[in-house]
């Protein structure tokens, strides 16, 4: 028996397609210079054939920046660029790196393209056989809806091929200026009472440069 089902045709295309991950990675680091570890972390990804979402940068002072950098890269150099933005790094703060595996909606998406699109190509011989023109809309908004569905699919699976072939990786910048406590007569305040000075030494800052 030489007939093929389509839970047959799904399992052959799921033990032939190979795996599809959607890897991201997050880094908070610390750097000497955020404009220029923004910059290197541009270059390194752009010569390796990935490219730069967005890039940010905030100014904290008038010395510091802090700032933040999202990017591209092949899904193949994921660990060695996540490695060489580390290597940039005078301290790395948090680190995290996930990964989503969508083959088997691929999989599932490639098995229903294989069963809409010849449906569709039955429909359109039926266009030929039509006696009238209410027999053409019905059969034309059926090949319509056909289509339509055909084409979702389409870009679903150019997405989840697209994603898994390129990773991406944020990266949270501090300047090593910002990094170091704060001590005032022994005192050394964190969390909330460090961010709420340093906001407050800033205008005080402010205030001089204006005055």
């Amino acid at each position: 028996d030489t007939t093929t089902t389509s839970q047959d045709a799904g399992d052959g295309v799921e033990q032939s397609q190979e795996r599809l991950i959607i890897r991201t990675g997050n880094l908070s680091i610390v750097v000497v210079d955020t404009e220029t570890a923004v910059s290197q972390i541009a270059e390194m990804v752009e010569s390796n054939g990935g490219w730069v979402v967005s890039s940010n940068l905030y100014k904290y002072s008038e010395t510091a920046k802090t700032g933040d950098i999202t990017v591209r890269v092949p899904a193949d150099g994921y660990n060695s660029a996540f490695e060489a933005m580390k290597a940039l790094a005078l301290e790395v703060t948090n680190e995290s790196s996930s990964g989503q595996d969508v083959t088997d909606e691929y999989v599932d998406l490639a098995s229903r393209l294989g069963n809409l699109e010849p449906t569709a190509d039955r429909v359109r011989a039926f266009l030929a056989e039509t006696e009238n023109v209410e027999e053409a809309l019905a059969v034309n908004m059926e090949l319509s809806r056909l289509e339509g569905e055909i084409e979702v699919i389409k870009g679903r699976m150019e997405y989840l091929s697209k994603s898994a072939a390129f990773s991406t990786i944020t990266v949270h910048l501090t300047p090593d200026e910002l990094s170091q406590p704060i001590e005032l007569a022994g005192w050394q305040p964190k969390g909330v009472a460090k961010d709420a000075l340093e906001s407050l030494l800033g205008a005080l800052q402010g205030l001089v440069s204006f005055l």
